[in-house]
């Protein structure tokens, strides 16, 4: 794979940071968490050595450098109201490419793919994976990870300290307030059954939560 690969459409937006990762057969950007299976790359499973190499050292999900003071999260409209994902940090740069160009980010029809996975794959308890047709790029200064399990399957979790910047993005573009909110939509019935499972005071945190959101949406489009 050479960097002559690149499509064409990815070339005119790749940040210098992510131009040194290999390039796949159809021509996408290899992140630096995708575990290569048998020399080639799965980008439905992550490298779970790199999960806690980014964790620990402050490594950006995507192109694998060092992440500065700011780190921006990728994550879906509802993660805005929960602060809360399975997916280490970037660079602001690098989730802006991903935003740009990730064909589950830009691509609302998407589906994720679950035949073939590898042996001893498992979901993150919690996280949904189903294509919320919007996502959010969340800017914060700092997050905390703990350890999560259902039973069944263990994995770590992050919850997002105070966002710097909030954008929401939808088939490559910035998404407007419309779409912003039906993405939202999309999670909010998982959202709302869980806390209603844990009870009143947990469905007050939620609606509390959701108002909290609201300063961050797009603003409505002058008339």
């Amino acid at each position: 794979m050479t960097r002559q690969c690149l499509r064409p459409e990815l070339a005119a937006i790749v940040p210098p940071r992510m131009c040194q990762r290999p390039v796949d057969h159809r021509g996408y950007t290899v992140p630096w968490f995708v575990e290569w299976i048998d020399g080639k790359p799965d980008f439905r499973v992550m490298d779970r050595r790199k999960f806690f190499l980014a964790i620990n050292n402050r490594l950006c999900w995507l192109c694998g450098e060092k992440l500065g003071v700011f780190m921006t999260f990728c994550i879906g409209p509802m993660c805005v109201v929960n602060r809360i994902t399975s997916e280490p940090p970037c660079h602001l740069e690098c989730a802006e490419y991903a935003a740009k160009g990730c064909p589950f980010l830009t691509i609302p029809t998407a589906k994720y793919r679950t035949p073939n996975l590898p042996e001893g794959w498992s979901e993150t308890p919690g996280m949904l994976q189903h294509n919320p047709t919007a996502c959010a790029l969340y800017t914060t200064r700092k997050y905390t990870a703990r350890r999560v399990s259902d039973g069944d399957n263990e994995g770590v979790l992050l919850s997002l300290g105070e966002p710097e910047t909030i954008t929401f993005w939808h088939r490559g573009r910035l998404a407007t307030r419309e779409e912003t909110i039906a993405a939202m939509n999309v999670g909010l019935p998982h959202l709302r059954a869980a806390a209603e499972s844990d009870g009143p005071d947990a469905v007050k945190v939620l609606e509390q939560r959701l108002q909290y959101a609201q300063q961050y949406l797009p603003a409505e489009a002058s008339a």
